[in-house]
Order: C-alpha cells, then structure tokens, then sequence
C-alpha cells in the first residue's frame, strides 16, 4: 500500500507523469525498430521511425499546447496520407492536452477549428468517393471536436474544484474571524467594563482629596472607556467578511459603539441558546432569549 501510494505520488506531479507517458509510448517502437531494419521490412520501420518522431513534443503539451497539438495532428495526417494511421492515440492526447491547458478561445481560433477541417478532408479523402466517404468526412471533424471537448470539460470541472475549495477555505478563515470576535467580546470587554464600572464607582464616591486620588482615578476611568472603544474597532475589523456584500442596501447603525441584535445572538448561539426579536403583542420592541441552565 505504501509503495503503491509513493507511485500515485509521484505520478501526480505533471512533469514525472509527461516523462513516464513518453517512456512507455516509445518503448514498444524503439524494442520494434532493430528488428524490422533486420528483417529489411522499410514500412515498418518507417510507421516506428514516424511514431517516435511525434512523441517527444509531448513533454511540452502543458506548456504550449496549441503548438504541440498542431505539430502532431500534423504528422498523424500526413501518416494517414502516406504509411501509417498509428498516431492516433498521439494525436488524441495532444488535442485533449490542447482543450486541458489552454482557453476555449484559444483552442478553437488558433487550432481546432483548422485541424478539424484537415481531419475531415484527410478521412474523406483517404476512402474511395462513395456512400463511406460522407461516413468518414464526419468521423473526422468529430476526432478532435470530441477529443478536444473533453479536455475543455475536464478544465472546467478542475476549476470549478478549485473555486469550491477558495470558497471553503474563505468561509473557514471567516468563521474563525468571527470566533475571535465572540471571545474578544465575551471576555474582554466584560473585564474592561467591570474594571471602568469599579474605578468610577470608587472615584464618586471617595473623598475629592487629596485631588491627585481623584485625577489618577479619572485617568484610569477614562483609559477604560478607551480602551472598549479600541477594542469595538478591532473588533469591526475581525468580524468583517472581506466581501464587497452581492446586491443590498448599506445601512449604517443609528446608534455607534455595538452591534446590536446581531452581537447578541451570535452571543448567545455561542451558549447554546436561541434568540428572537421582533415587535411585541403590546407594542414596542420585543427580545427574547433561551439560554441553557
């Protein structure tokens, strides 16, 4: 299993599986080659010369994949033409590379659509006119119109992964954000009230002298309230989504410093309980809230 999924690794890098892709493609016509020059057999040897001549500019296919493409469509029309029909299956990774690593504009406009043409001519040409060569004519333009379809569908469907996954990872870092906001809130700004509550509470009701008591202690009242003023913009900046927000009206807070109705249900959520706002049965604004005991 290890082993098996060291393989699957490796292989999943694109530049080890284009070297691998070419190697076994071109094992089988270099262990033929020897032998048909032995046995004096010139068309074999020329379909196996012709076959690895059109296998290296694989290794560029994700690179420049119209060049690559032209240039083997090429080679398997004039083996179609002349001694060989066997680069097919050359042909047909090339074209799927071409739909795979390039726009659809591109594939269509730079090369499909002339290869296409080529393909249809070359088939219809290379039968006898007759019933079979309106059969041929459209099993050309179909070779790479499918072929070259599948790469751009498998483009697609790899963007659109990609696009979910962004998504995913940008809901995570949001909730995350959110998260932090809650606890800043929760236990921050509970202490920082409670210490600005306790310090103006002593400061009224201490004597006012000596009056160095009195400033010391409305200094620290004050650096209280600052600070929970500080921290509600930190945490603006934590809760915010980084969106631009798809069609709704911006509405601004009428009264500064909170955040109201939302604040308080993600607080209480985070108890485990339920919050429900609304106009009451007797007038008025009702808010209800259930929490856990």
């Amino acid at each position: 299993m290890r082993s098996g999924r060291k393989v699957g690794l490796l292989l999943g890098r694109p530049q080890i599986f284009d070297v691998t892709l070419v190697v076994l493609l071109c094992l089988p016509s270099l262990i033929v080659l020897p032998f048909t020059l032995l046995d004096d057999d010139p068309d074999t040897a020329m379909r196996a010369g012709l076959f690895l001549l059109a296998v290296p500019p694989l290794l560029a296919r994700r690179r420049h994949p119209v060049p690559v493409a032209v240039v083997i469509a090429a080679l398997d029309i004039a083996g179609r033409l002349t001694i060989t029909p066997s680069l097919s299956i050359l042909a047909a990774i090339a074209l799927y590379g071409l739909g795979r690593h390039t726009t659809t504009r591109r594939a269509l406009a730079a090369s499909l659509l002339p290869v296409t043409a080529a393909y249809a001519v070359t088939s219809s040409a290379s039968l006898t006119a007759g019933p079979q060569s309106s059969g041929a004519f459209a099993f050309g333009a179909l070779f790479p119109l499918v072929l070259t379809g599948a790469g751009l569908l498998a483009r697609s469907r790899a963007e659109t992964r990609r696009l979910k996954e962004s998504i995913r990872t940008e809901e995570a870092v949001q909730a995350e954000r959110r998260r932090i906001a809650r606890e800043l809130h929760d236990v921050v700004a509970h202490h920082i009230t409670v210490v600005s509550a306790l310090v103006g509470g002593a400061r009224v009701n201490l004597p006012t002298e000596p009056p160095e008591a009195t400033q010391a202690l409305l200094a620290a009242e004050q650096s209280a309230r600052q600070a929970l003023t500080e921290m509600r913009h930190l945490l603006k900046v934590l809760r915010a989504d980084g969106s631009g927000g798809d069609d709704g009206p911006v509405t601004v807070p009428s009264s500064p410093g909170g955040f109201g109705l939302v604040g308080m249900a993600e607080r209480v959520a985070l108890c485990g309980g339920s919050l429900d706002a609304g106009p009451g049965p007797a007038g008025g604004f009702r808010v209800h809230a259930r929490l856990p005991l």
